[in-house]
């Protein structure tokens, strides 16, 4: 995972490159402080190709005790556990020319993961105790409609540009542009 930016003053945090357990413990920090300072706004922007499940279950998890209001910015390309934790945020826009790849969830890294003793449900495999968990997590998103299509979605996996992604309700809009800046008028010299 690349290095996370982090601006204290802006609210803004980043999640970029592959989910991985040493980025998300940032990232997780970060959240977390923002929180600590005040409820306001954290704006999170998400360019990320996929990783590990556990650790973006984390992450979704982070989000979801927060009081602050996390919207979430989709840019680049979006994938696996990336749109798991983008779908997690209240209020989710995508850049033009971004895309989301909803690879098969339950597959990802991190469900082959052996769980310490005693962890879930007698009898039943590691894997199918993950995969009750994250289907937990998924029904907690902000939207049936969203639950749904990242459950199907992660049973066949899509590719989805900007414009397919919010007709399908998987982001909400694009995002806002940036405000342009008036340049002053030119003054005349009356003669």
């Amino acid at each position: 995972m690349i290095a996370p930016f982090f601006d204290y003053e802006g609210r803004v945090v980043s999640l970029l490159g592959r989910i991985d357990s040493s980025h998300v413990d940032v990232l997780a920090d970060q959240l977390l402080r923002l929180e600590t300072e005040n409820s306001d706004d954290i704006t999170l922007y998400v360019s990320c190709t996929g990783g590990n499940l556990i650790d973006a279950l984390k992450i979704v998890d982070v989000m979801n005790t927060l009081q602050s209001h996390v919207m979430a910015i989709a840019m680049g390309l979006v994938q696996g556990a990336g749109v798991l934790v983008f779908a997690t945020a209240l209020e989710r826009f995508i850049l033009p020319n971004a895309l989301l790849a909803t690879t098969g969830l339950w597959t990802m890294p991190g469900l082959e993961l052996t769980p310490p003793s005693g962890f879930g449900s007698p009898g039943l495999h590691p894997r199918e105790t993950l995969r009750a968990q994250l289907e937990a997590q998924v029904d907690q998103l902000s939207s049936p409609v969203l639950a749904r299509f990242v459950r199907e979605a992660a049973e066949a996996p899509r590719l989805f540009t900007a414009k397919q992604a919010i007709a399908l309700h998987l982001a909400d809009a694009l995002a806002p542009a940036r405000k342009a800046i008036e340049l002053p008028k030119l003054l005349r010299h009356v003669r």
